[in-house]
């Protein structure tokens, strides 16, 4: 943590010399061309304070860590000592408790806080002790241990854990014998330190994991959905698709399954403009990144306006069917052409293939079952005739690609389509 803080201080120091400022005192710093000190000048240019300080840390609404013979305090805008200028190293991030401003300082390999008087609050006593105060409340470590004291050195959480978070809506996560759990203000554990992955809340539940299964948990720590599947995908808009002994579900926010519902097997969604299908393959050869956070790839923000989903507002199950239905009706259609393809116009699968992104195929298939078996009007052959041949034209040549190209094939071969009637997933015959 110590080289992290340096490498922070050398970034604003060294790389960003006119630009660390605060926007409520309108201070910058500066380095006189051919000089090795900082100072502070307005924004009108005058000199507040004279360049003397050999670095300086970020400037904020009050204060600003510096350094001066290789030892660390803080000044106020106009050049008083804070803390006093004698610390090996300083967290530049202070923080505030009931009005008293709180200084993380290092001495001797030690830390603890000093106020804005300049008084030591917490003895410098502490392995670590630099995040500051969350909600009252810092962490601090002694003997490769972690719990929380306040501002005046109580110890209100034992030292018994081996890391620990930051309190936010008054929890924090803790992590003990390589297991994660979450605790309150009083130390009482609000989600059991049991899991070995907790991931975000998302639709008010986080994905849980234990000895490689997935489950669900709600804010208070309860198991709302029982840690028993293989995957488990997030929850969105209230369902989630998860799998188990091989089946795949889609289970709502109380761990039951979804009838799907056959309402979208008309495809009321307008033909895809050819526009469209020039983004997919332009977007997929160049394999380029979603801008929608809950979307890996660009062209699945296309796919879902050409199948008329709103990834918002449609629940997952709705999104499938929706996608599916767009695939089934103009799965032909989506042909590409570029040079190094030798299928003119052939379909996006082998199109893919062809420019090493499998990733295409794993995603239709994954996350929305399409149908992959059936044939190319541009060579009459389907995907898996494709890969049959690009295996033997790779094994003539020398190329590496035949393990990757099997793959792909097994995926195809064994994927599965999702049974209304029965609510699971079978392989396609």
């Amino acid at each position: 943590m110590k080289n992290l803080i340096t490498i922070c201080l050398l970034l604003a120091t060294v790389f960003t010399p006119f630009i660390l400022y605060s926007q409520d005192l309108k201070i910058y710093s500066f380095r006189p061309a051919g000089s090795e000190k900082w100072g502070f000048k307005d924004s009108s240019g005058k000199i507040i304070i004279n360049p003397k300080y050999d670095e300086v840390g970020p400037l904020h609404a009050k204060f600003c860590a510096v350094n001066l013979n290789g030892k660390w305090g803080f000044i106020d805008r106009n050049d008083k000592e804070i803390v006093s200028i004698k610390y090996d190293w300083v967290n530049p991030f202070y923080s505030i408790v009931n009005n008293t401003t709180f200084f993380a300082v290092n001495l001797n390999n030690k830390w603890g806080y000093v106020d804005d008087t300049n008084k030591v609050i917490v003895p410098i006593k502490y392995d670590k002790a630099l995040d500051g105060f969350f909600e009252g409340l810092s962490e601090v470590s002694l003997n490769g241990k972690c719990g929380f004291i306040d501002k005046t050195d109580k110890v209100i959480i034992p030292l018994k854990y081996d890391n620990a978070g930051q309190f936010i809506n008054n929890t924090c996560r803790v992590y003990l014998n390589g297991k994660i759990g979450q605790i309150d203000k009083t130390g009482k554990e609000v989600i059991p330190i049991k899991y070995d992955e907790i991931e975000i809340f998302r639709d008010g539940l986080a994905r849980v994991q234990i000895n490689g299964k997935y489950g669900f948990i709600d804010t208070i720590g309860k198991e709302i959905i029982s840690v028993k599947y293989d995957s488990a995908e997030f929850f969105h808009n209230g369902s989630s698709r998860v799998e188990i002994s091989g089946n795949h579900y889609l289970i709502d926010k109380t761990g039951k399954s979804i009838t799907v519902e056959s309402k979208i097997e008309n495809c009321n969604c307008p033909a895809p403009e050819k526009v469209d299908y020039a983004k997919i393959c332009s977007y997929t050869k160049d394999k380029k990144i979603a801008v929608e956070e809950s979307l890996n790839y660009l062209f699945q923000e296309i796919l879902l306006k050409m199948s008329c989903a709103d990834l918002k507002n449609d629940s997952q199950e709705t999104i499938i069917q929706k996608v599916n239905c767009m695939w089934n009706k103009y799965k032909t259609k989506f042909s590409c052409d570029s040079l190094g393809f030798h299928v003119s116009n052939g379909n996006i699968l082998k199109f893919t293939l062809n420019f090493n992104f499998p990733d295409f195929t794993y995603y239709m298939g994954d996350y929305y079952n399409v149908d992959f078996m059936f044939v190319d009007p541009a060579d009459g052959k389907t995907v898996v005739e494709y890969i049959d041949e690009e295996i033997a034209n790779t094994a003539k040549n020398g190329s590496g690609r035949i393990r990757e190209l099997n793959e792909v094939k097994a995926f195809i071969l064994e994927k599965r389509k999702y049974n209304p009637k029965e609510q699971r997933f079978e392989p396609v015959k």
